[in-house]
């Protein structure tokens, strides 16, 4: 009897099952691109990196090495920041054809860096909120348990908040860093680093024919200098007298009330305002996760539109609320305008 042979052959085709060990829920794939140089494989609720055992021993010293996979992100096509940035980016640039000098591989590659620090963005705010609302109740449990007390006990408190804050800020600003430099790969622009100031006065010196480009830079421009004031005034970071952010967390008022995660900046250094009271973190950082979300989708859609092949009536058109799909909600789409 001849000896069972169980040779693995790493050029036959093969398949995988993506099976995520931190969720018990079915997920199913949307789909998948190359970017900087890995597969990634959106799924509707995670994001996978696949590697082939080509990749992992591109020599073949061990040819027994098997592929693999390894899930990297928790959330996925079913979340508007996955599928408003890298898939409605890939989903148009496959729509479109580019004026000479373009390169799709760098544009995606791009905005997938500009969405994993997003993602990352994401993460924050959700561990912060999630956080803050279970403590809330706790908070006022603890309070009513205590009203016939002589004291009140100290109040749980969101754990390393101000870490948490550093991480979001610090994603935040370089999220934007990286979506500015989008007009360097569009149009040329020097790369400006965080002087956000400077893209626009590039862009109106040596693209003045580019009004929208512009326009979107000009209406944006006072909550992300906002944005980058708040990170730099951080202990952390930059933070000096006349230019710092005080952030609290769970904190007990007069009258046996409390107050949640909140933070008071002074930019007066700057040439700023101070906020003379103190306003509710979650709030504000929702709102900038919202407006970093709305600039990159409104920037890279417009850079697109700009430099597309004229010899082709491309149109970007928005789906109707109820076309929009809930398994990947892309909002925009191009199709040829035939009038």
């Amino acid at each position: 009897m001849k000896p069972r042979t169980n040779r693995f052959d790493r050029e036959a085709a093969f398949s995988m099952d993506l099976v995520n060990p931190d969720s018990d829920t079915p997920d199913a794939i949307n789909c998948a691109a190359t970017l900087n140089g890995s597969s990634i494989c959106f799924l509707e609720n995670s994001i996978a990196k696949t590697v082939s055992a080509e990749t992992a021993d591109p020599e073949n010293k061990e040819p027994d090495t098997r592929h693999s996979y390894q899930f990297i992100y928790q959330i996925g096509s079913t979340n508007p920041i996955v599928a408003r940035t890298i898939l409605q980016v890939k989903s148009i640039l496959g729509s479109v054809i580019l004026r000479k000098g373009l390169s799709n591989q760098t544009i995606l590659d791009h905005a997938w860096d500009c969405t994993q620090h997003l993602i990352s963005c994401e993460d924050s705010f959700l561990s912060i909120y999630n956080e803050t609302t279970d403590l809330m109740y706790k908070c006022d449990e603890l309070i009513n348990e205590a009203k016939y007390k002589s004291h009140i006990p100290s109040l749980p408190q969101v754990k390393n908040l101000t870490e948490r804050i550093v991480t979001f800020l610090g994603n935040g600003k370089r999220f934007l860093e990286k979506s500015h430099e989008l007009l360097c790969i569009f149009y040329g622009a020097a790369n400006n680093d965080s002087n956000f100031q400077a893209y626009r006065d590039w862009m109106k010196k040596h693209e003045p024919s580019r009004v929208a480009v512009y326009d979107l830079l000009e209406q944006n421009k006072d909550w992300i200098k906002s944005l980058a004031w708040y990170r730099n005034a951080l202990d952390i970071n930059h933070a000096r007298a006349g230019f710092r952010v005080t952030i609290e967390n769970f904190k007990l008022q007069a009258g046996n009330k409390f107050t949640g995660p909140c933070w008071q900046y002074d930019f007066q250094d700057k040439g700023g305002d101070i906020q003379n009271s103190p306003s509710d973190l979650i709030v504000d950082i929702n709102a900038f996760r919202a407006n970093m979300l709305a600039f990159f989708e409104a920037l890279s859609l417009t850079c697109i539109k700009d430099n597309w092949d004229s010899q082709w009536n491309f149109e970007i058109y928005r789906h109707e609320d109820e076309r929009i799909n809930p398994k990947c909600p892309i909002i925009f789409f191009v199709g040829l305008n035939h009038e």
